[in-house]
């Protein structure tokens, strides 16, 4: 579409004479066509407008409300009884129960064999031989005590 129909079309449409629009019109045949096309669509549009006129029967807004307030509102359980939101709950639910076993197994401690054996089988265990001995290195003999302490029970 040219610049003389762009900037003339809508006074044109309603009715308004312009005399550089129909001159523009009168040469250029893919304009004309435009504008005839938008003129038949103006006129189907005032076509469907609502006369003046129009007035609404006594009672109209107050049956308008009884009527929505008579709809019934949607609950909690009737949302669960759809079935897409049905269907996203329990994927969502089996990702969830997936998620937690793979966290369990996954963060399950390791066994210590010699913590959870019974006293025979800490004796039996062969002495390690790099043990250094006691006072040779102050440091690690305070963390051995720390640690001991620490995980003391009766």
């Amino acid at each position: 579409m040219h610049q003389p129909v762009m900037n003339n079309l809508e006074s044109y449409l309603q009715g308004l004479p312009n005399k550089e629009l129909e001159s523009h019109i009168a040469g250029c045949p893919d304009c004309r066509e435009e504008v005839a096309l938008m003129q038949e669509h103006s006129g189907l549009l005032r076509s469907l407008a609502a006369p003046e006129n129009l007035e609404v029967r006594p009672g109209f807004y107050g049956r308008v409300i009884a009527r929505i307030e008579s709809q019934e509102q949607p609950g909690f359980w009737s949302l669960l009884l759809d079935p897409t939101f049905g269907r996203r709950l329990v994927y969502g639910s089996l990702s969830l129960v997936i998620l937690m076993s793979v966290y369990l197994v996954a963060t399950e401690p390791a066994t210590n064999n010699i913590a959870s054996s019974s006293p025979e089988m800490i004796l039996s265990q062969p002495v390690l031989d790099n043990r250094q001995p006691i006072g040779a290195n102050p440091q690690r003999d305070r963390d051995t005590l720390l640690v001991n302490l620490a995980t003391y029970s009766e």
